[in-house]
């Protein structure tokens, strides 16, 4: 019973927080939306919002869903509500000048990708999970939206609690590299003409030393960005928006 109260609080925390970004977006006070796990989170903001969805930053929101696997997005899609919910964006004409960016991976990479390529699988969830994007994307009509490469892998992880570290670190490098690949193969083109570009937000060259690993000085705890991390992040979002 405790439960079902919480989860019915947290969903009606999250409708008052996407009425409080619908309007913002109506007003044309919002450049960019970040959606997804706690990567999604401090890529876009100093810290969880109360409401689900908010916003620390000027001009910046984001959506926490939690710690979703980008697997289980490409299995399952995302919830049907948010779906319902997106589609009010359609009367909003100024929704089509925000990016909306969506995270996802990070505990893919740190906890199942290397047994998952240790008994020889692909990454073609990867497709399954852009696509997913697409179909959300075009609830609300938008040219185009992104999906953002996972951080690296670092040396010492801090928080892992629930979500243990799975392989070598060079096996995550490896796994890294792939995903990191086919989500750059699989972005910055529609496969139809009436589809959404899907871009990548890609910054692992500015968040890597010269091994691959997850710079220690742009990371508090080895899973996400600090305020120097961000800044990072935030230059690679400035770079894709000025080619779109």
């Amino acid at each position: 019973m405790r439960h079902r109260i919480r989860v019915l609080k947290a969903r009606m925390l999250a409708r008052i927080g996407f009425l409080r970004l619908v309007v913002s977006i109506a007003r044309g006070q919002v450049d960019e939306v970040w959606v997804g796990d706690s990567n999604a989170v401090f890529s876009g903001a100093a810290g969880f919002p109360r409401l689900g969805i908010g916003s620390t930053e000027p001009r910046q929101w984001v959506w926490s869903l939690g710690p979703r696997l980008m697997f289980s997005v490409a299995r399952d899609g995302y919830p049907p509500a948010m779906h319902r919910l997106l589609r009010v964006l359609r009367r909003v004409r100024a929704n089509r000048n925000v990016l909306w960016i969506f995270s996802a991976g990070e505990i893919d990479l740190r906890c199942h990708l290397v047994p998952r390529l240790r008994d020889g699988s692909g990454l073609e969830f990867v497709k399954s999970y852009i696509e997913q994007v697409k179909s959300l994307v075009a609830e609300f009509d938008a040219p185009y939206a992104a999906v953002s490469v996972p951080v690296p892998p670092a040396v010492d992880i801090i928080d892992t609690d629930g979500f243990p570290i799975v392989g070598t670190l060079e096996e995550r490098l490896e796994a890294h590299r792939l995903m990191r690949e086919q989500i750059l193969d699989e972005t910055g083109h529609a496969s139809r003409s009436t589809d959404a570009v899907i871009y990548a937000v890609d910054a692992t060259d500015r968040l890597s030393d010269e091994h691959g690993h997850y710079r220690p000085e742009v990371t508090h705890d080895g899973v996400h960005p600090n305020d120097i991390g961000r800044a990072e992040i935030r230059a690679a979002v400035a770079k894709l928006r000025a080619g779109i």
